[in-house]
């Protein structure tokens, strides 16, 4: 059986049982029979949800227009942009330790990769880094996760689709293999773990191409007053297991007010200055991660839309939380128990994607 979104969806992103169709107009084929769920969602149009039951060999085509609504408002901050955000993919491969600049972005991603290690996106919005890396490659669900922000994407070479993909949902992105303008190679160590760059170098090259600078968001996150508590459970130390041979640590320092990472037991520092990585805000989200099959490289697909338990750490404090994403291009929300939005500290907010087969302890 096979779902039909033709022409009158043009640009439209598809989704069958959850999972990515592609861009509108589009065949999606090879269903079972039986019922599937389809969602047809584009910018500035409201999202087209239907449930159907396909019978062997069926065409099912989908008939309703799409109607226009007005633009929603992703960030969920009045918290101003200094630019657009650069968003760089980092690596976390243990020769690629200790990197740059994640000590300084305003919003670090960690999700898993592949062989049992993370990988990092990181947001630079309101400093000048001097220097970010090591820069490696681009992953769909990356992809995915940068779109909430607006951003700038760079990244060096990437995994089978995910620039198609990026391209498919909009998303400007830079790849450093095939332009390197704004990168260069450090001789201290081997390829491909010695690709660095800066924000000044990224901007320098964004404005040569023309490129908006003014448009990006905060990824639907809103920020809340100093000094303002949330959560009743003190909670000063958390184990990230991301599988059973990696894992990370914060350890909060009320003195500072922030928290402290390690990697497998020893201080995670930044390159040049020595200093051990903190962040004023983390956010732990529990996600669906399954092997890809067939891949070489043993890359995984992490799960995008739909929502989770998260556990939000700030002020020495735990909020128990719910992740929720409904969309590909609206923002991935934070709810507490009570059902409303959770405001975070500004600063270095770090946001821990855990798979299922992972383990969260906190005390």
């Amino acid at each position: 059986a096979r779902i039909v979104v033709g022409w009158a969806y043009r640009g439209a992103a598809i989704q069958v049982d959850r999972r990515w169709g592609g861009v509108a107009p589009r065949t999606v084929y090879r269903l079972r029979p039986g019922t599937h769920t389809l969602r047809v969602e584009k910018r500035g149009f409201r999202t087209v949800v239907r449930r159907m039951r396909l019978r062997p060999a069926q065409a099912w085509r989908l008939e309703t227009r799409l109607v226009r609504v007005p633009k929603p408002r992703l960030a969920g901050s009045s918290a101003r942009l200094r630019h657009r955000p650069l968003a760089v993919m980092i690596e976390n491969h243990p020769d690629a330790r200790p990197q740059s600049g994640l000590d300084y972005a305003d919003v670090v991603l960690e999700a898993p990769a592949e062989f049992g290690v993370s990988r990092f996106i990181a947001f630079f919005i309101s400093k000048d880094v001097r220097e970010i890396g090591p820069v490696r490659s681009a992953r769909k669900y990356f992809v995915a996760w940068a779109k909430e922000f607006n951003p700038l994407y760079f990244h060096a070479g990437g995994s089978p689709g995910a620039a198609a993909y990026a391209r498919e949902i909009g998303l400007s992105r830079t790849n450093a293999l095939w332009d390197g303008t704004a990168f260069y190679r450090t001789n201290d160590r081997i390829a491909p773990h010695n690709l660095y760059t800066s924000t000044q170098r990224l901007l320098q090259r964004e404005r040569a191409l023309g490129k908006n600078l003014n448009n990006g968001t905060w990824g639907g996150l809103r920020f809340k007053r100093p000094g303002t508590l949330l959560g009743a459970r003190r909670v000063s130390y958390a184990r990230l297991a991301f599988n059973d041979y990696y894992f990370a640590e914060w350890r909060w320092n009320p003195t500072t007010g922030v928290y402290r990472r390690s990697m497998q037991g020893e201080s995670a520092v930044e390159r040049n200055s020595g200093n051990q990585i903190t962040a004023t805000a983390i956010i732990v989200r529990m996600h669906q991660v399954t092997r890809i099959a067939g891949d070489d490289k043993a890359r995984e697909e992490v799960e995008v839309i739909g929502s989770g338990t998260a556990y939000i750490l700030q002020d020495g404090r735990l909020t128990l939380a719910t992740w929720r994403k409904t969309s590909i291009y609206g923002p991935t929300l934070y709810y507490n128990r009570q059902g409303k939005r959770i405001a975070f500290n500004k600063g270095g907010i770090w946001i821990q994607v855990i798979p299922q087969y992972g383990s969260v302890t906190l005390r």
